[in-house]
């Protein structure tokens, strides 16, 4: 079992500072999976609800995705912490990956590939293999505990995820600078609009044309059966959403303007998914 765990911070109140806490088979306590920190190991605040995905290598396995970063009091607005979006590998076991114990069971962000953003908003990863690292990475290592992305200064995640095949669609915010006009008004702010594989961690960036932006919008436009069906009745079928950025300023496609920004496709198995035998057919057909 997982959860967000409160933990006094300070002065400042309340936050959700671990991630995933599960109890020990030995003392029967609280244990994080995780402790969100950035490279200066300063803890980061979550207030979002993550979004949890099967693994793709293990169906027993969980991928917790969730950012970071709060927006509930009065110092959040000049706060210019830094803040980021992880994706972290809970294959349900409580043993730590570092002697003697961490903070949690995966040790730090040095168990997870760091995403790179360039100037264009493509955002990439270098490629990993699912699994649980029991060492820092190096260029050479292939086992990950995830991957993460950090954000630019002041920005922050506050609001949900959405889910769509293994593409994951959500908006940051950044409030408005100190001393801008438009602070106290409806769109004092913006944020950036992320649609990106959970999978890999490979995706694209957008800033808010709508000011601060909420939960984005992903809402079927289109269904297309693109392969006929096999020898056994299977088929594969081709769903096209469109993901709509909401914010104080208005509902505007995510990236802007028209055409294919924002357009997730997700290809799903369809049809008859499987045959079954039945060795007792004819004693179910008489009753008997």
């Amino acid at each position: 079992m997982w959860k967000l765990d409160f933990r006094s911070h300070g002065t400042s109140g309340w936050n959700m500072a671990n991630l995933s806490a599960f109890k020990k088979a030995s003392d029967n306590a609280p244990y994080p999976l995780f402790v969100a920190k950035d490279s200066e190991g300063k803890v980061q605040p979550i207030s979002m609800a993550p979004t949890l995905v099967t693994a793709t290598n293990d169906p027993r396995a969980i991928l917790v995705a969730f950012g970071t970063g709060k927006y509930l009091e009065m110092d959040d607005r000049s706060s210019t912490a830094q803040n980021s979006f992880y994706v972290i590998y809970d294959d349900g076991t409580a043993t730590p990956d570092a002697t003697p114990n961490s903070s949690g069971a995966i040790s730090g962000r040095a168990r997870l590939r760091a995403a790179t953003i360039d100037s264009k908003g493509a955002i990439t990863v270098p490629g990993f293999t699912w699994g649980r690292a029991t060492s820092d990475l190096t260029t050479a290592s292939s086992v990950s505990s995830g991957w993460y992305m950090d954000y630019a200064s002041s920005e922050r995640q506050v609001s949900a995820a959405t889910l769509r095949g293994d593409t994951l669609v959500f908006a940051s915010l950044i409030p408005a600078a100190a001393g801008d006009s438009s602070s106290c008004g409806a769109s004092g702010g913006g944020g950036n609009a992320y649609i990106v594989n959970v999978d890999t961690g490979i995706g694209t960036r957008s800033a808010s044309t709508v000011g601060i932006t909420g939960e984005p919008l992903v809402i079927e436009v289109a269904g297309t059966v693109v392969a006929i069906s096999n020898g056994t009745g299977q088929r594969t079928r081709r769903i096209t959403s469109q993901a709509i950025s909401q914010g104080s300023g208005g509902i505007d496609n995510v990236g802007g303007g028209t055409g294919e920004n924002g357009r997730v496709e997700v290809t799903l198995i369809g049809g008859r998914l499987s045959w079954r035998q039945i060795n007792n057919y004819l004693d179910l057909k008489r009753g008997s």
